[in-house]
């Protein structure tokens, strides 16, 4: 075989170099209890480009927490963005955390800014309830796994009527995002900054745009871990 041919067909079957998924996990807690931990597997996280991921769940139920759909996109700056929408499957008021950790590293000084806006809805005809829990908020910002900044402290909440909906917000801090100085990042990258994306990360953006039916959602710190218990639902989620 002539040499010249052998390496035209190396480079036409040469593939493009690998981007890696950015590390993302997804813990829910339901009344304070530790229920599960969705790592970037579990939430079919892919490369979408340079520095940047796209993760996507839908009907999963994790107790009585129903996950019509949830988006989670990493993007340089670190900035990340979420939407979601789920359900409070139980008959009684349940409070709810979603706490969001993306992997970042970020050395000198930093800008953060974060914002949220709540939509929710009754479909069964008693009315709902979105409301942040004594001593707490419905997005509370965390760097490194320190509480950062709480948008809709407690007692923040709204009623939608029977088969109604009502919203809250937006609401934000840092505006125009990013703006409002953080906390310096360690030298040379010694230290991965791991924020959470219930709130903002250092130098980075977090907004959250979020669709509930579920009464109330603030972040919160496990107990103690036990073994997931997410579930996938076949077929389409109840209305």
């Amino acid at each position: 075989m002539d040499a010249r041919r052998l390496l035209a067909g190396l480079v036409l079957f040469a593939g493009a170099p690998s981007r890696a998924v950015i590390d993302t996990t997804l813990d829910i807690l339901e009344n304070g209890d530790f229920e599960a931990s969705l790592d970037s597997t579990d939430l079919d996280c892919v490369d979408t480009g340079p520095a940047t991921t796209q993760c996507l769940l839908a009907n999963v139920r994790v107790e009585n927490l129903l996950i019509v759909s949830f988006e989670i996109d990493s993007v340089p700056g670190p900035e990340v963005d979420t939407s979601f929408s789920v359900q409070n499957a139980s008959g009684d008021p349940q409070r709810f955390t979603l706490r969001i950790t993306r992997a970042a590293s970020v050395a000198g000084a930093t800008l953060t800014g974060g914002s949220a806006a709540f939509d929710f809805a009754d479909n069964v005809g008693d009315g709902a309830t979105l409301a942040a829990p004594e001593g707490g908020a419905l997005y509370t910002a965390l760097i490194d796994g320190s509480p950062y900044r709480m948008l809709f402290a407690g007692p923040a909440a709204g009623t939608a009527p029977p088969f109604g909906s009502d919203t809250l917000g937006p609401d934000s801090f840092g505006t125009p995002l990013p703006n409002q100085a953080g906390p310096a990042g360690p030298p040379q990258h010694r230290n991965p900054v791991r924020p959470r994306a219930d709130g903002t990360r250092q130098r980075g953006v977090v907004r959250h745009k979020v669709r509930r039916t579920a009464s109330g959602a603030e972040p919160g710190r496990a107990p103690g871990y036990r073994a997931p218990r997410a579930r996938r639902d076949g077929g389409a989620a109840p209305p």
